[in-house]
């Protein structure tokens, strides 16, 4: 007989425990992402209109009609530049490389686009960043631009 009073308070107190929880939903609840993907593309221009240009070249057309890479003031954009990415700290929170650059006028005759995209996985949330190319400059990022896939023109001027 005292062993059902035991169980029977074991269950009481269960059920009461149970409606402490404090939340009545039974919904689980969504937290918010601690990192997201990124895309940054790098669009280097020229300025001529000849077909050749002050800031890039291509590699060798007998290998690619369309890899380039940057020349003179932008000779550090070629491939395997370090690309980073620091938090609002100054930490750097991503690192990739450049790929070959690729000539994106599509057999225009307009001059030499060289066109890099770098991607970054597992960027953490941070608000603010900054994007840099070793050798080169730096350009400061809001998360909503990285997260969007941001694309930076270079005209002699900047990064």
């Amino acid at each position: 007989m005292a062993n059902r009073g035991i169980a029977a308070a074991v269950i009481v107190l269960g059920i009461a425990l149970a409606g402490c929880s404090g939340s009545s939903s039974s919904e689980p609840t969504e937290t918010a992402p601690v990192s997201f993907d990124a895309s940054v593309t790098f669009q280097l221009l020229n300025e001529r209109g000849n077909g050749f240009g002050e800031f890039t070249r291509l590699i060798d057309p007998d290998v690619s009609e369309t890899a380039c890479q940057g020349i003179g003031p932008f000779a550090y954009m070629i491939e395997g530049a370090a690309v980073t990415i620091e938090d609002a700290s100054g930490e750097t929170v991503a690192l990739a490389r450049l790929p070959i650059g690729e000539d994106t006028r599509n057999g225009s005759a307009r001059p030499i686009e060289c066109t890099y995209v770098v991607t970054f996985q597992a960027v953490p949330v941070s608000g603010f960043y900054t994007v840099a190319v070793d050798g080169g400059g730096s350009i400061e990022v809001t998360e909503t631009e990285l997260r969007d896939g941001l694309v930076i023109a270079l005209p002699p001027e900047t990064l």
